[in-house]
């Protein structure tokens, strides 16, 4: 793979797939809205520190199953 092909960031459907995963997992975690708001804050951060981006939008595509993994696994730092 070359360079250019490791910086192409996420089409839409890839972004799709993300944002389920994440809905997901929150929902996995907690039934409380009030919590669930939280933990969604929560892990967007944590997405954004893991893989340096300003939004889970700007993973690079060569990052998505490795996003996904990472998402499905997420462990909340904080309990609320």
């Amino acid at each position: 793979m070359n360079t250019a092909e490791k910086q192409i960031v996420l089409e839409e459907g890839e972004r799709k797939r993300l944002y389920k995963a994440i809905n997901s997992r929150i929902y996995q975690l907690e039934t409380n809205h009030e919590i669930r708001k939280k933990l969604f804050s929560d892990l967007h951060r944590d997405i954004k520190e893991h893989f340096r981006v300003a939004s889970y939008k700007y993973i690079k595509r060569t990052n998505l199953l490795v996003a996904i993994r990472y998402i499905e696994t997420w462990v909340p730092r904080k309990i609320y």
